[in-house]
């Protein structure tokens, strides 16, 4: 367990300064554009990505898992997601501008954006689905740490744009959007450093075999993904049709918000799944004991987010967001719920089940859709907020069943223990302990060097070479 417990420590931590960072990022966006266009900028944002979720053909999973079950093939996984990336990029476009210039269909509240931002929508996503691809092979390839760092140092470049953006305020919609094109293109410069072993553009690394089942495996989970992604995104797009822009933006931050809350048990099905992937038989035996540990870390996330919800929001927020104070608190269960459900659905992903993930999914959106058509009406963004929390709760009682269906594991196994929260409890103060002896080694290191004279440094130097 050492070193997954490394690996899950290090998601972890990098996780917690990510949700951070998101803070910071979520508070400047919502306070230097508003309710109104924060909500036009959340619906320009979720158009490229849904196009990009679905026509990533479900390789964002083939390189997570297939990286550790073929191991001499990931320089041809690498080639993989280039070329499943153009063509992505291709279907994509053609996607955009069906919903947006061809079709008669009513849009909502998607008629506020301008043909500029259309196109620009356009351009975030190859950037979007190729990032995506790559981190998720970086993590596919067993370098979790690389992956957190990759990830915090994304979202640090991204702090850095918005100030950017602030003086830059005249740009409004169109420069927020093309931050965010540019803070994806960061993303792809970051991943291939993190898998700089397996980068190739040989066409003789292709696999003809390889590429064919993971279009197989892949089309699978695809269609899985697809309606997982829109099991989360629906309720906007309805809210799209049903509410007035200035709500549909103070529902987007709420989400937001709740999304981070999730990342933080989520780090550990995000580290488990390249060890199980890596390492079947001994990793699976593993999996009720780290489903108790997520569970645990759920509650405790719930637990704290409860408590700070308030003054987070309407300190990093402001009092114009304070509407989304009721809709948090009523999705923080269902995002505890799908935190440490994840752990199971990474067991069955390992295990090349990719029907159970179909089932979950369809049946959730189906949920879904009905609850927040019935509910909106009635509550509005409050409705919304229930409706997928409700969902969220199904979702996870269906991985649990079919999880206990294929491994046979026993009710009472997956119930928390107090030797787990203990466990939960000391591997978070070492993960603690790591970053502060970290920045004391760092900070002692640049205190040596400073202590130092030039011709100290020179010497040095020269001893090195």
């Amino acid at each position: 367990m050492s070193v997954l417990k490394r690996d899950i420590s290090a998601t972890f931590a990098g996780n917690v300064v990510t949700v951070l960072l998101s803070l910071g990022t979520g508070a400047i966006f919502a306070r230097a554009l508003g309710p109104a266009n924060r909500g036009v900028l959340g619906l320009a944002l979720l158009v490229p990505t849904i196009a990009a979720k679905f026509c990533s053909m479900g390789q964002e999973t083939v390189n997570a898992t297939f990286a550790g079950l073929y191991k001499d093939e990931r320089r041809t996984l690498f080639l993989q997601s280039l070329i499943v990336t153009f063509f992505g990029t291709v279907a994509s476009a053609i996607i955009i501008c069906a919903f947006f210039f061809w079709l008669p269909v009513k849009r909502g509240q998607f008629d506020l954006l301008d043909p500029g931002i259309i196109w620009l929508m356009c351009l975030i996503t190859p950037f979007l689905m190729l990032s995506n691809l790559l981190i998720a092979l970086v993590r596919g390839v067993a370098r979790i740490t690389t992956a957190a760092v990759i990830q915090v140092l994304q979202k640090t470049v991204f702090l850095v744009l918005l100030v950017i953006f602030l003086l830059w305020r005249d740009g409004g919609l169109r420069a927020a959007v093309m931050l965010t094109a540019l803070n994806c293109l960061v993303g792809v410069a970051l991943a291939l450093w993190g898998l700089r072993d397996y980068v190739t553009l040989r066409p003789s690394r292709f696999a003809g075999w390889l590429f064919k089942k993971s279009l197989a495996f892949g089309g699978q989970i695809n269609l899985a993904a697809f309606a997982n992604f829109l099991h989360y995104r629906i309720d906007q797009v309805i809210l799209a049709y049903m509410v007035p822009i200035d709500q549909l933006g103070l529902y987007i931050v709420t989400v937001g918000l709740a999304e981070r809350l999730r990342v933080l048990p989520e780090s550990i099905s995000t580290a488990f799944l390249p060890r199980l992937a890596n390492e079947l038989s001994v990793r699976q035996p593993q999996v009720p004991r780290v489903f108790r540990c997520a569970m645990i870390v759920s509650a405790g996330s719930m637990l704290l987010a409860g408590i700070l919800a308030v003054p987070v929001i309407l300190v990093l927020y402001g009092w114009e967001y304070s509407g989304t104070i009721i809709p948090f608190f009523l999705l923080l269960p269902g995002s505890a719920v799908l935190g440490c459900a994840s752990v199971l659905a990474s067991d069955l992903a390992a295990r090349e089940k990719p029907k159970y993930n179909m089932w979950v999914c369809y049946i959730t959106l189906g949920t879904n859709i009905v609850l927040n058509l019935l509910l909106i009406p009635l509550m509005g963004i409050a409705g919304a907020a229930v409706a997928s929390s409700l969902s969220y709760g199904v979702e996870g009682v269906l991985w649990l069943i079919f999880y206990r269906r294929e491994s046979g594991t026993s009710f009472w196994e997956m119930i928390p223990r107090w030797q787990d929260a203990m466990y939960v409890v000391t591997g978070s103060v070492s993960v603690i302990r790591q970053v502060i002896a970290l920045f004391q080694a760092k900070f002692k290191a640049l205190r040596v060097i400073s202590a130092k004279g030039p011709t100290d440094r020179t010497m040095e130097g020269q001893r090195n070479e």
